[in-house]
């Protein structure tokens, strides 16, 4: 059994009842001559978001629409990026933490870390006290995870109250 070929110019409709049905066929297309002026309407009304005197540039309409449609849920997707930025930016600290403690406190090599961290190590005693401190490694790792983890709940329950 082959399926039937959709018409680009066919608009489906999702009827709620059977008054909705005047001027629609069994499968919801527009039919008769009050059907044209009813698809005409529904393909122009999904243009009115859009619709202005003047022209505007499409990007700024966009952006313009989906902040209209954010109405009243603009600070809870607000904290939402906040917190998913914040979670990224954490998982991306917890490899350069493995990699530093694999080649300079376990291995040999040169501590290359931005100055703001190897300033950190200097403070708790340097290179030295890390390999025989290991844990603080782990603990850094897992404190890390932990903000991580509270920032993913924070991004879902922010983005799901939005």
């Amino acid at each position: 059994m082959q399926k039937p070929e959709h018409d680009k110019n066919v608009i489906n409709v999702n009827l709620s009842s059977p008054a909705d049905a005047a001027g629609m066929d069994v499968t919801g297309n527009a039919t008769g001559t009050d059907s044209i002026a009813n698809a005409a309407y529904m393909s122009n009304s999904a243009d009115v978001a859009s619709n202005t005197d003047k022209p505007a540039n499409r990007n700024t309409t966009r952006l313009s629409l989906v902040w209209s449609l954010l109405e009243g849920s603009k600070r809870f997707f607000m904290i939402s990026i906040f917190a998913t930025l914040m979670m990224n930016v954490l998982d991306m600290i917890s490899p350069q933490i493995i990699r530093a403690a694999i080649d300079s406190v376990i291995g040999d090599k040169e501590l290359a870390l931005p100055d703001v961290f190897i300033a950190s190590v200097g403070r708790i005693g340097g290179v030295e006290y890390l390999r025989s401190h290991l844990w603080v490694i782990g603990a850094a790792i897992l404190c890390l995870a932990a903000g991580s983890v509270g920032f993913r709940y924070v991004s879902m329950v922010f983005n799901s109250k939005g």
